[in-house]
């Protein structure tokens, strides 16, 4: 039985294993055969992933196995695997105004580069789940609260239907939800600062909505808030949020309850929070004059009941920033949309996220993108997350 592997660059290596009928294995790393007779028929074929390595963000190739997994006869001889990259992945997206994509390719540089996907309703903060699932939120209560767009749905330009529109009870007032993530369990958090609440939606309950029953219970939801914004998790599962002008807050998303607040960027709104490969946590935010991005200690942190963080360093964007959300790519650097303006795109380089600076001096980013068709740039997200992001294990592609 030949297996012939197609589609993968030249320089990526499948790994593909074959099963036999009575427990037979062999790995092929290319195109090869195995001995029908000897496995006494096919038991199944399991082919892996595979991702290139790339500084911003990787590309993620998906194998398509051409006959059933169970194969008694060989009839044919011949089994394909072929590898095709998702078309979500190797992508910076970005969300504001309109939701726009940026290939790996264009991200090496500062300028203009063209938006390659613009997406529909998706208007405010964006996720994605392991399958390069994009899931966005609607800009008003009249809008969906959660619309979704399959990978599929990127293979070009233009603007797209979501394949699901999701309503979340109790949404009424505006801005209805800002932001959402992801936990390692699948189930997804919504910061809806309006309604002073995070709220978690358990994953069978929106994965299975359809047209006809769009609407979903916000049952669980942490309410002792004052003006929640970005959201991330931790490496142990906890949820922290940017609540505005009242700091950082840490959540227990197991007993669904606050656990400790801090104190960061006196006289600041937070605006969002994001973890560094070593564990850091780096917040954003700022007031009329000043806008900044600061990293606290997160091992002092995880344990601690809560008070004013020491600040490890202290980033001045700029007068004309507005940071909004912010991402960290696969060599450490952290891309802020919203810098050194609102309709910018910035990236700064892992060396200058080790040194403070001031009003009276900002930092100059490394790289700062515009696009024709972004006004506003709100929140940007990588599929597939970084490798040393703090839930990779959970949400690296399959």
């Amino acid at each position: 039985m030949l297996i012939r592997i197609t589609g993968l660059p030249s320089d990526l290596t499948p790994k593909v294993t074959v099963s036999g009928q009575a427990g037979q294995t062999r790995t092929l790393y290319a195109t090869g055969t195995v001995p029908f007779a000897g496995f006494n028929g096919i038991g199944g074929i399991d082919a892996s992933y595979v991702e290139n390595d790339d500084d911003i963000v990787h590309t993620v190739y998906v194998p398509r196995v051409s006959r059933p997994q169970s194969v008694c006869s060989d009839t044919g001889g011949i089994i394909d695997v072929s590898y095709v990259a998702n078309p979500a992945s190797g992508k910076l997206w970005l969300a504001g105004d309109t939701d726009v994509a940026f290939r790996a390719a264009d991200l090496t540089l500062s300028g203009s580069p063209n938006a390659k996907v613009i997406t529909g309703k998706a208007t405010g903060g964006i996720a994605f789940d392991d399958l390069g699932t994009l899931w966005g939120l609607g800009a008003t209560p009249a809008d969906p609260t959660i619309v979704s767009y399959p990978p599929e749905a990127f293979r070009s330009s233009g603007d797209k239907p979501p394949d699901h529109e999701i309503y979340v009870q109790g949404t009424g007032c505006t801005p209805a939800t800002h932001s959402l993530a992801f936990d390692a369990t699948g189930d997804l958090w919504l910061s809806q600062p309006c309604e002073k609440r995070v709220v978690r939606l358990f994953g069978s309950a929106f994965t299975g909505t359809t047209a006809d029953a769009p609407y979903v219970p916000s049952t669980y939801a942490i309410t002792d808030l004052s003006s929640p914004r970005g959201l991330a998790f931790d490496s142990a599962g906890k949820l922290w949020v940017a609540n505005g002008p009242d700091g950082l807050v840490r959540v227990d998303a197991i007993q669904g309850e606050v656990d400790a607040r801090f104190t960061v960027m006196q006289g600041s709104s937070v605006e969002a929070v994001a973890f560094d490969d070593s564990g850091s946590i780096w917040v954003a935010g700022g007031s009329a004059s000043t806008f900044q991005v600061a990293s606290l200690v997160s091992m002092d942190l995880l344990e601690a009941d809560g008070g004013t963080p020491a600040t490890s360093v202290r980033i001045n964007l700029g007068p004309d920033a507005q940071p909004k959300g912010m991402a960290f790519d696969e060599s450490g650097g952290l891309w802020i949309a919203g810098a050194p303006t609102p309709d910018a795109l910035a990236r700064l380089s892992p060396s200058q996220l080790k040194v403070s600076t001031t009003s009276a001096a900002p930092t100059t980013p490394e790289r700062v993108l515009h696009s024709a068709d972004v006004t506003t740039a709100g929140f940007p997200a990588f599929y597939p997350a970084p490798r040393g992001a703090p839930l990779f294990s959970a949400h690296r592609a399959p």
